[in-house]
């Protein structure tokens, strides 16, 4: 039916299931969205 997610070059589905640690790239990405919520929340504020 279509279930298939393999994309090009079958890219493993257990890797996505299976997320590995939390890496440094992941975290700055989570700080700059939270602080970029909170300069539009105080801005909006204003």
């Amino acid at each position: 039916m279509g279930s298939q997610v393999a994309g090009p070059g079958g890219f493993p589905s257990r890797g996505v299931v299976r997320r590995p640690a939390l890496r440094w790239v992941d975290v700055l990405v989570v700080v700059a969205l939270v602080a970029l919520l909170y300069g539009l929340l105080r801005l909006a504020r204003r």
